[in-house]
């Protein structure tokens, strides 16, 4: 199914000065943040994740987040015990078929705060309703991908993702089924009442090293800009108001 929300999937922030066409008035009183999104995105599959991140307080005291709460992520949980072999299977199945992959934590920013002084109750997301031509909307060139596939605004760190993507270089909006065997050695399922138990057991896993790279066949940025090339480099813009 096509890509219903755009911070789903591959998109890129940039400031809302240099979009071209947006009276100025408007951008100095109510733009807040926007994003550039290929066309190409909505072609690309996307899995995601909840991270569990373990920080070290000492040598001897691990500290573990679990995921909020408030994410409804259902009664049952998959563990991945052995995240770094999850992705050298996909990378074989990735390669054997001929795609592009990514996996990487979601990179949480800070909107561009054009009106720092004013407090934000409450916003509304704009989006163009077809894809327009870049050099249309950026006549002074197209800004960088600078954030890779993943980036969402900071509001929504609590999720705490981390997620693959994708790429077949193909212009559908099916679904990809990637046949990855059986996956019951590494990993697990728990009920979530039993998850916090459940993680005791995690010291010296990998999961802080994988939060901090980035997997794949290619880089964020690499990915971002073939999806870009497979839209026809049209993009679909979006602005936040309010």
């Amino acid at each position: 199914m096509e890509q219903q929300d755009f911070l789903e999937g591959a998109c890129a922030s940039f400031d809302p000065h240099i979009m071209r066409g947006f009276p100025k008035v408007l951008l100095g009183v109510l733009a807040k943040e926007s994003y550039a999104i290929p066309r190409g995105a909505g072609y690309c599959n996307v899995c995601c994740f909840s991270c569990v991140l373990i920080k070290q307080v000492d040598t001897r005291v691990d500290l573990i987040e679990l995921p909020d709460p408030g994410l409804d992520l259902g009664s049952w949980i998959v563990v991945i015990d052995n995240p770094c072999e999850l992705i050298s299977r996909l990378r074989a199945v990735v390669l054997q078929l001929g795609y592009d992959f990514v996996a990487a934590p979601v990179e949480y920013r800070d909107s561009v705060q054009l009106n720092p002084s004013e407090i934000v109750k409450s916003t509304m997301d704009l989006k163009s309703h077809e894809p327009l031509p870049a050099y249309m909307v950026f006549p002074n060139g197209i800004p960088h991908f600078n954030a890779g596939v993943f980036v969402k605004n900071v509001r929504y760190a609590n999720q705490a993702e981390w997620r693959i993507a994708v790429n077949r270089n193909e212009r559908s909006y099916e679904p990809l089924i990637l046949k990855l065997g059986d996956l019951t050695d590494i990993a697990h399922l728990i009920r979530r009442t039993e998850l916090t138990d459940d993680l005791q057991r995690v010291h010296g896993c990998s999961v802080p090293y994988l939060t901090r790279g980035c997997f794949g066949t290619k880089t964020s940025q690499e990915l971002s800009q073939d999806l870009f090339k497979l839209g026809n480099e049209e993009l679909f813009i979006t602005l936040t108001i309010g």
